[in-house]
C-alpha cells in the first residue's frame, strides 16, 4: 500500500461532499535536495555549475531524515549520489 486514505469530512448545506484523499503512510521519511547555481547577481558563476545545495524534508523531519542516513552508515546528509549511481548503471 503506498499511502493510508483520509476520508474527507461531510459538510452540511450546500457544496460539493469532500473527496477521499491519500495521505502518506506514518514513519515515512521523504528528503528533498534542490540544486542551484549563481546566475545572477554579483556572485554569478559563468560555467554555470551548481554553487550551493538547498536540502529540505517532504515527509518526516530533517533531522529524522538525517539520523537515519547516519543510522545506515550511507553518509551524513542528503545527497543524490545513490539515484544519480543507479541512473548510470541502469541500461
Amino acid at each position: 500500500m503506498f499511502g493510508v486514505v483520509k476520508h474527507g469530512r461531510r459538510k452540511r448545506g450546500r457544496g460539493r461532499p469532500k473527496r477521499d484523499r491519500l495521505k502518506p503512510p506514518p514513519g515515512l521519511l521523504v528528503g528533498v535536495v534542490n540544486p542551484f547555481d549563481y546566475a545572477q547577481g554579483e556572485m554569478a558563476d559563468p560555467s554555470g555549475r551548481v554553487c550551493q545545495v538547498r536540502r529540505s524534508a517532504l515527509f518526516g523531519r530533517l533531522r529524522d531524515i538525517r539520523s537515519l542516513i547516519g543510522q545506515l552508515g550511507l553518509g551524513t546528509d542528503v545527497n543524490t549520489s545513490h539515484v544519480e549511481r543507479f541512473n548510470g548503471t541502469s541500461p
